[in-house]
């Protein structure tokens, strides 16, 4: 008889789901009778019900664009809100959040109601996800500053020669969004460069980063030289910072997302002009799936929502590496600009993560570039220095380098700067685009050869 009940108990759970594509992980607990009570949090990725323009041509068209995917949100997580707020007049533990970057809702809640919730609403649901970790990607290296004028990766860079030929192009005032470990923004090559800042892990209203990786990355983008040493690719560049990930370096799926949401629009206001105009992210978790469509994926959903704004999304590939396939998310997103990890030789690095990135809809190659990421001299919390290697120190190079693209043509739009990265990439490993180096090693003098034509 327990049988036969497990049986049907498990046709009807099933039947109620098949609907909704359902994360396995997910699924298995799901489908496990003595876990009906434990509680869960869940991504819930709702059915677009408006159509959103594809891109943002001019920053003028910001606003209604935001007005657009707002507006999206709010209609087709109608029901699922109303569902959701009916199960909490029975148990008060049901927390949720609703973010319209992404048009997700983050749920927490019993896996019993989480099911009730899901067979109430699955007409309007596309996908259901766990609420993972993600982590930063560092592998530390401790060294002191060299008495050399430049470090290697903006040498490589050819930042030197750019600098010659052009004095001012340092990314002034250009704003750029990093969301990692926090930053330590009394940091001597960094003071004065944060003009915004968001604790999603502990609230705390000040600057600050308790791990050191975000105020490393924060170096390779914007610092200067008061080391004797210069570690910024753009060192004219304004930050807006969203600390979400932990002391210990890790963050959840539901965080992310509502920091991706914030670094979009800091004051929540669509006609000011405070997004930065790109977010570097030197973290990730998890993988592509062949059984899943990344338009159905949170973070490819929130990474598609910044182009859409005009944001251009710079995404380490992950230090999974050497193995095919093992580009992590939201590199591993269709619309990242994913960046791979070269050394002092431009030979990529073992642990740099490689692609294709296979989905369901098919696979593509990643990274899109590669850029220096071994043994990265930057800044770290406590007027200190140390080198650090990582995707994580290869993806603020390549944010830096765009950085000076938008200073060259504050309205160029996303594909036009992935373009002229890619352009200006020193072509590496297989020839042309591949799964390694992707275009190649991203170069500043190249790059800007092709925007200026000498």
């Amino acid at each position: 008889m327990k049988f036969l009940i497990f049986i049907l108990s498990f046709l009807i759970t099933h039947a109620a789901l098949a609907s909704v594509n359902i994360h396995p992980v997910l699924m298995q607990q799901f489908q496990n009778e003595s876990l009906q009570n434990k509680y869960l949090a869940v991504i819930l990725v709702v059915k677009n019900k408006v159509q959103i323009p594809q891109r943002m041509y001019l920053p003028s068209e910001r606003p209604f664009v935001e007005a657009k995917l707002m507006q999206n949100a709010e209609l087709s997580q109608q029901k699922v809100l109303s569902v959701i707020n009916s199960a909490i007049q029975t148990d008060s533990k049901v927390q949720y959040k609703s973010l319209w970057l992404s048009n997700t809702c983050a749920l927490y809640a019993s896996i019993k109601d989480i099911k009730k919730i899901i067979d109430a609403t699955k007409s309007e649901l596309a996908a259901v996800y766990p609420n993972e970790r993600a982590h930063v990607f560092p592998v530390v290296i401790s060294r002191e500053p060299m008495a050399e004028p430049f470090t290697y990766g903006l040498n490589k860079l050819r930042m030197p020669e750019v600098w010659r030929k052009n004095k001012n192009l340092v990314g002034t005032n250009i704003k750029v969004g990093i969301l990692d470990t926090g930053i330590d923004a009394e940091h001597p090559d960094l003071t004065g460069k944060t003009i915004a800042f968001k604790d999603f892990v502990n609230a705390k209203p000040a600057p600050y980063d308790d791990h050191s990786h975000g105020t490393h990355v924060a170096g390779t983008i914007s610092g200067g030289a008061k080391s004797g040493t210069a570690i910024g690719v753009a060192p004219g560049a304004k930050l807006i910072v969203g600390k979400v990930f932990s002391a210990q370096g890790s963050g959840s799926t539901a965080k992310i997302l509502e920091a991706m949401q914030w670094i979009s629009d800091p004051d929540s206001n669509p006609q000011t002009n405070d997004a930065p105009a790109l977010v570097s992210n030197s973290w990730g978790g998890g993988n592509p799936s062949a059984g899943m469509d990344p338009s159905e994926n949170p973070y490819c959903r929130a990474v598609d929502g910044w182009v859409k704004l005009g944001i251009l999304p710079v995404f380490a590939a992950g230090n999974s590496g050497s193995g095919a396939k093992t580009v992590n998310l939201p590199g591993g997103c269709p619309a990242a600009l994913t960046v791979g990890a070269t050394d002092s030789n431009d030979q990529i690095a073992s642990f740099s993560s490689r692609g294709p990135a296979v989905w369901k809809t098919g696979s593509m190659i990643k990274p899109t570039v590669s850029a220096p990421g071994v043994a990265v001299l930057s800044s770290v919390p406590g007027g200190k220095y140390k080198s650090y290697s990582g995707t994580s120190m290869a993806t603020p190079h390549t944010a830096g380098l765009a950085t000076l693209v938008y200073q060259t043509n504050p309205n160029i739009n996303v594909e036009a700067v992935t373009k002229l990265l890619t352009t200006g990439a020193v072509d590496l490993g297989a020839q042309g685009n591949d799964n390694d180096y992707g275009f190649g090693r991203i170069d500043a003098l190249n790059t800007l050869k092709v925007i200026f034509g000498n």
